[in-house]
């Protein structure tokens, strides 16, 4: 242990990009975090029927999200190598092609999905009482329109950051946050006896707060002095839009299996009661807070390996690698360690419900332990695609999570009784065995392959 941080080092280039991105970048994932830890946080102060419907039904948008993730990664991986190389007129194709069709393209399927989200939702969650249903139907009429808005927020933070530029992505976050906020208070809890409409409210207020990120995006992606600014294309340019799908193919794939799998618990857990789907909603929302700084490290790899490998500095990459890798094995362990110590103390922000209490508290100590395996298991992907290597992470993540995770809650956590518990003890083995696979594969290839 004490060698394996002696190391814990780089060369001064990448430290100092380092340095300059991340402060920004944490801001900028607790920004994104916050947005769904609040209103978690505020339906938790309604009732478990409305945090199990919104809870069902995001889990269904995030998949559609997971989706659409692909345009945003890949982009970001080709202006961060173009920005290498130094190929300024690549770099302006790349962003404005993949903003333009990508949004036109979510606007399309989130137009068809807003009038078939009844009949999906009821066959996804058959199992679920009436009344949970009917708040998941009102949270998805606002939520699906809302991807449209998302996909440009991400789009334009990705080209921001791969250009080096994490304060305006955070800028819009934060805008996003406080706007959130405001409407939630107003929306779904209610103020002096005025509003508060739950589920519904919880939809609109997501709605507004990120039609407002978007307007905002698009006008900074207009105004900007860099590279990636938006110009103006005609309807037969789509070369980097392709282009920049195939790079973010494997991580939208890896999403959407992830995200699919968490749908499918969604599923599986649906004839549980509101206690489950609540409790493990609250845990959901306290892992997503309790890795905004090993997040924010992680996403660091994609400017910062993917320039280097744009330069074919290979040894640069693998000290990179190594350099971020460690940083966030720290910032988890630390996190893990204070959930262990407190999770009572932690989940009582969210419910004084005794009965809750005791179910999240079981199920957060479980997402703790998975926190020491989450730096070399979720990060290590990070870092491979930002030098193109897509097939691998697919299917080390993709076989890691169905198999491991979805496996187990199903075959043993349910049988067993360990409800929102199970979720996370499977949660943990899938992210040890991606640990395990993807350290493999580094030393048997000798990644990055020159």
């Amino acid at each position: 242990m004490k060698t394996y941080f002696s190391k814990l080092k780089t060369d001064e280039e990448s430290r100092r990009r380092f340095r300059q991105l991340l402060p920004a970048m944490i801001a900028d994932q607790a920004a994104l975090t916050l947005l769904g830890v609040i209103n978690t946080l505020l339906l938790s102060h309604t009732d478990t029927v409305s945090m199990s419907g919104v809870a069902q039904a995001e889990s269904f948008c995030t998949v559609l999200s997971a989706a659409l993730y692909s345009v945003c990664i890949g982009s970001s991986v080709l202006t961060a190598q173009n920005m290498g190389r130094g190929d300024k007129d690549s770099v302006s194709d790349t962003s404005s092609q993949t903003t333009i069709w990508g949004a036109l393209l979510t606007g399309l399927l989130c137009l068809v999905l807003f009038f078939v989200r009844v009949p999906i939702l009821r066959a996804l969650f058959r199992k679920s009482a009436e009344d949970v249903l009917a708040a998941s139907f009102d949270y998805a009429a606002a939520a699906i329109p809302s991807l449209v808005f998302t996909f440009i927020i991400s789009q334009v933070s990705g080209l921001f950051r791969a250009a080096d530029d994490a304060k305006t992505p955070l800028f819009i976050s934060v805008l996003v946050n406080v706007v959130n906020l405001v409407l939630g208070l107003f929306l779904i809890t209610g103020i002096g006896g005025i509003g508060g409409f739950g589920a519904t409210g919880a939809g609109l207020t997501l709605l507004f707060s990120k039609m407002a990120g978007a307007l905002v995006s698009i006008f900074f992606l207009c105004r900007t002095h860099l590279p990636v600014r938006l110009k103006r294309i005609r309807l037969t340019e789509w070369t980097q839009f392709f282009a920049a799908l195939p790079v973010g193919l494997s991580a939208s794939v890896d999403n959407l299996l992830f995200y699919g799998a968490r749908l499918v618990l969604q599923m599986m857990i649906a004839g549980l009661g509101a206690l489950v789907i609540s409790a493990n909603q609250i845990v959901l929302s306290i892992h997503n807070f309790a890795i905004i700084i090993p997040n924010a490290i992680a996403l660091s790899a994609y400017p910062i390996v993917g320039n280097n490998y744009g330069r074919k500095d290979y040894d640069r990459c693998r000290n990179n690698d190594r350099y971020i890798g460690k940083l966030t094995l720290i910032a988890c362990s630390i996190t893990a360690v204070v959930f262990l110590i407190f999770p009572k103390t932690i989940i009582g922000f969210y419910t004084q419900d005794p009965a809750l209490t005791g179910v999240a508290s079981a199920a957060l100590i479980a997402e703790a332990v998975s926190l020491f395996f989450w730096s070399h298991g979720i990060y290590a992907s990070v870092p491979l695609r930002s030098t193109g290597v897509v097939v691998f992470p697919l299917l080390a993540n993709s076989l890691s999570v169905w198999i491991m995770q979805d496996a187990f809650v199903y075959f043993i956590g349910i049988p067993l009784g360990l409800g929102a518990t199970g979720i996370w003890i499977g949660f943990g083995l899938s992210t040890l065995a991606r640990a395990v696979v993807i350290a493999v594969y580094k030393r048997r290839t000798g990644w990055p392959s020159k």
